[in-house]
């Protein structure tokens, strides 16, 4: 099995978008990864930065605040909903022929160090993540 980035195709390269790992539950029985609301390249590197780590023996758990994926900035990770995992993880679910596996998504703060659920969270960084 192999590791692969996908990222989801959008109208115009500025366009938030997301990506998301492929391979990650079977080469180290790790959630895949997901992370929303980005232009394609920033958020295909912070996917190949995290599936770095991960290689290297780090594991990513819900609810985890990270210091080490952002400079600067803390993420947390969210485990995604299976109601969202076909409309974003297609290739996923061709894969592992369905939807029941394990995904996480990484979600960073607004330029103030808000989370989306926080109070007074940047509205467009709420709505896109």
């Amino acid at each position: 099995m192999s590791l692969r980035l996908v990222v989801a195709p959008t109208d115009t390269p500025s366009d938030p978008t997301h990506a998301y790992s492929l391979g990650l539950i079977g080469l180290y029985a790790h959630p895949e990864l997901i992370i929303v609301g980005l232009p394609a390249e920033p958020a295909r590197e912070f996917i190949a930065q995290a599936c770095s780590l991960i290689s290297r023996g780090r594991h990513f758990a819900d609810g985890e605040r990270a210091t080490d994926l952002f400079p600067g900035a803390a993420a947390i990770l969210r485990r995604v909903g299976e109601q969202h995992i076909s409309e974003y993880l297609p290739e996923a679910i061709t894969r592992y022929g369905g939807s029941d596996f394990g995904a996480l998504q990484i979600v960073y703060p607004d330029r103030l160090g808000r989370f989306p659920w926080e109070p007074g969270c940047d509205l467009k960084l709420r709505l896109i993540q």
